[in-house]
């Protein structure tokens, strides 16, 4: 099968490329993009510094009341997304080539804007290492965000028909070496004064960006876009399909084509797209290591019809098939073995072979599997003197409109078929198992060289797979299924190690943000006020950092305002025992972010224990 190069484009988070139009999903399939149209000045009467657009979006850069960044975004549907950076100024801006330069916005920092072929692209440029980079931005927009929990939204928006128009993608950074990261975080939340507005945190890791190998500067890339089936029409999907429509598109790996392994002895994927592909010249080859490429009698190539790769074959029910001749590999004695395929009939209350090993010559009739004229499976193989042994399903197969994916083996002393990957028959219905007869008869696909009943099959083959064991029903069922190549969220991302997406079964949870003071709330759980935490044994508890190695501290912090230093020696956070600490079970999960300065043995967390008569929590 022939690979093709794909460009890995991402499109990454934001408010800055606000992609309306066609899109290069990269990894999945390439196109030639467009000329992006030209950032001009805009009219003298306008509020606003630059414009640009075209036939799928208009934008407008900056604004002449104020000297901060700010983007104002307009879909051709009317909906609108207007991002202005919190805090920041700039003494001026420039036009170079096509973008739009803010310099100096914070110590450090700069934003550049530019245009694409179907949005605004903003990059935030850090020049030199600073301490932290977070960046807030003020969202207005007539578009519905969902919402995920309490005050916080999902980056997906859509109008009030609940028709989708823009969603904001995870942001990255990457520095001057080419260094890239993913653990740059968007938070939005809703405001609760105004409902159609929203604030934006954008959050890069300070552990990645104070890396001593970082390399400056470094350009963070948030990314606003707009997807819709149509865009990926004209591109060419590889291994992809768009499983969605209209204006919610839905890439993903479709079903994949069997892979070759120790138990594979015969695997036709039939993606040939003309005859004579083979290295010996033959039509059908063998993927597995045996190379018994299939010659074929008749038979049409479809590329467009077929159920996975670039090809399948057509057979015309009266005289096509392919043959792949005779190996010892298919003698398989008294041991298991399994016979796939993808099929569509184009008739039924015909018999259809799949695959036979089987004419009507005495001692030449080896196995086969097909459907028979009751619209019945049959598998079978056949012992000495041609006594044959086979279950008929009591399952028929009576569709002509979809692809389906059948299988039939001998497990042992049991025949199993299966249909999509469920089992529909087990069982015996005749004969007596035994070891098959070897024969020197060729394997066929699509008909049997039986002169009475030939069998021909009628309508579509493709992913023709044959095996010396008995395949797993896991193994069936994932033959027979999507295996979608794609990310999905384990949970809620709230943005931050903080956040909860709600408090079910939550005791307690202590985010240390206190940046003084002899005592720590608990800021979410059953346990409330009762699982305050009083400190005791810290060097000095008046300021963060006031100490190198005890009490609060804002240079070592993970998540929020702050975090607390404990010196190994003295240094407890404690309370009295509550009820709440006995969970229902005894069932209990503890979690933490911690920097050790080096762990050593009973380094303790969290402790609950008895302390003289009084049972306390210590951390």
């Amino acid at each position: 099968m022939t690979r093709k190069k794909h460009n890995y484009l991402f499109t990454s988070l934001a408010f800055m490329v606000i992609v309306v139009s066609a899109i290069l999903l990269n990894y999945f399939f390439t196109r030639v993009s467009p000329k992006p149209p030209t950032i001009k000045s805009a009219p003298t009467n306008s509020l606003y510094l630059y414009q640009t657009g075209n036939k799928d979006f208009s934008a407008n850069i900056g604004s002449k009341e104020m000297t901060s960044p700010f983007v104002s975004f307009n879909s051709p549907s009317g909906i609108n997304a207007t991002f202005a950076m919190v805090d920041a100024a700039s003494s001026g801006n420039k036009q170079e080539n096509n973008k739009v330069i803010y310099e100096n916005i914070f110590p450090e920092t700069s934003v550049t804007y530019s245009s694409l072929p179907n949005g605004i692209k903003e990059e935030i440029i850090i020049t030199k290492p600073i301490e932290k980079a977070e960046y807030l931005f003020n969202l207005s927009t007539t578009a519905h965000p969902r919402n995920i929990t309490g005050d916080i939204y999902s980056p997906f928006f859509f109008d009030d028909q609940n028709n989708y128009q823009f969603h904001l993608e995870k942001p990255f950074a990457i520095d001057a070496k080419g260094n890239r990261t993913e653990d740059v975080s968007l938070t939005l939340r809703q405001n609760k004064e105004n409902k159609k507005t929203y604030q934006l945190k954008l959050t890069v890791s300070p552990q990645w960006l104070s890396a001593k190998d970082r390399a400056y500067p470094v350009t963070i890339d948030p990314t606003i876009v707009h997807d819709t089936s149509a865009e990926f029409a004209a591109g060419v999907l590889n291994r992809v399909k768009d499983t969605g429509s209209g204006s919610v598109p839905s890439l993903e790996t479709f079903y994949q084509e069997l892979p070759t392994d120790n138990n594979t002895v015969g695997l036709w994927h039939v993606n040939e797209t003309s005859d004579d592909s083979c290295t010996g010249g033959e039509d059908a080859c063998d993927s597995s290591s045996y190379g018994n490429d299939g010659t074929a009698t008749g038979t049409t190539i479809t590329t467009t019809n077929q159920r996975l790769g670039n090809a399948a074959r057509s057979f015309n029910g009266t005289s096509d098939y392919l043959d792949a001749g005779d190996s010892s590999i298919w003698d398989f004695g008294s041991g298991d073995f399994t016979i796939e395929a993808w099929i569509k009939r184009d008739t039924i209350g015909t018999s259809d072979m799949i695959v036979s090993k089987h004419n009507s010559t005495a001692g030449t009739a080896q196995f086969h599997f097909f459907i028979v004229s009751t619209n019945v499976f049959r598998i079978s193989y056949f012992t000495s003197g041609d006594a044959q042994v086979y279950l008929d399903t009591t399952a028929t197969y009576t569709d002509i409109t979809n692809w389906h994916h059948v299988a039939g083996q001998r497990s042992g002393n049991t025949f199993n078929v299966f249909l999509d990957g469920i089992l529909i028959g087990s069982g015996t219905t005749a004969g007596t198992h035994g070891t098959m007869q070897a024969t020197t008869t060729a394997l066929r696909i699509g008909q049997r060289p039986f002169t009475a009943n030939e069998d021909y099959f009628d309508g579509l083959i493709d992913e023709v797979r044959i095996s010396n064991v008995a395949r797993t029903p896991e193994e069936i069922k994932l033959a027979a299924s999507r295996r979608p190549l794609s990310w999905n969220e384990l949970g809620v991302s709230t943005g931050d190690g903080e956040t909860i997406k709600d408090n079910t079964s939550l005791i307690a949870q202590w985010n240390f943000n206190e940046t003084s003071g002899t005592s720590t709330v608990n800021s979410a759980g059953s346990c409330s006020t009762n699982c305050n935490l009083s400190l005791t044994g810290f060097a000095d508890t008046s300021a963060q950092d006031a100490t190198p190695i005890s009490g609060w501290t804002s240079a070592n912090k993970r998540w929020g305002a702050g975090a607390l230093m404990f010196d190994k020696v003295n240094d407890v956070a404690s309370a009295s025992h509550h009820a709440s600490m006995n969970p229902a079970g005894n069932n209990i999960t503890v979690d933490a972010w911690v920097k050790s300065y080096g762990f050593t043995a009973f380094d303790r967390i969290l402790l609950h224990t008895c302390v003289s008569t009084t049972i306390v929590l210590k951390i």
